[in-house]
C-alpha cells in the first residue's frame, strides 16, 4: 500500500520513508518511530512538508499534512 500510494503521488523513492523497514508493524506508534529516525538521519529538517500516513484493520487509514517545525 505504502509503494501504491507514493507512486499515485509521484514522489520519489529518496523522499519516503517506510518505518516498518527500522521497526516492524507497530500500529499507530508506526508514525511517531518514523519521526525519530527521519531525525537521527538528518532526513527531517525545519520548514519541510511531512506527510504521515497510517495504515489499519480492516483497511482504516488516515493521513495529514503537516510543516515541520
Amino acid at each position: 500500500m505504502f509503494d501504491y500510494l507514493r507512486k499515485r503521488l509521484r514522489m520519489p523513492a529518496e523522499k519516503s520513508d517506510g518505518a516498518m523497514r527500522h521497526s516492524g508493524n507497530t500500529v499507530s506508534a508506526t508514525i511517531p518511530i518514523a519521526y525519530q529516525h527521519a531525525i537521527e538521519d538528518g532526513g527531517l529538517r525545519r520548514a519541510y512538508r511531512v506527510m504521515p500516513i497510517g495504515f489499519g484493520v480492516a483497511y482504516s487509514w488516515g493521513g495529514a499534512l503537516v510543516l515541520w517545525q
